[in-house]
């Protein structure tokens, strides 16, 4: 899910193109909920290892 926010920065970077803020808010919103769903996943994991 980061992989849309990577592509997106590097090409602001490398200046292939102009930042749009409706790219910036959608590759972070992508970003952040592949994040929030790796954090559950890992607190689910955590959580039964605990409990068995």
């Amino acid at each position: 899910m980061n992989v849309p926010m990577l592509i997106d920065g590097f090409t602001q970077k490398k200046e292939c193109r102009t930042s749009l803020k409706s790219s910036s808010i959608g590759t972070g919103f992508l970003a952040g909920f592949g994040l929030a769903q790796f954090v559950v996943a890992s607190a689910k994991a955590g959580a039964f290892f605990i409990v068995n």
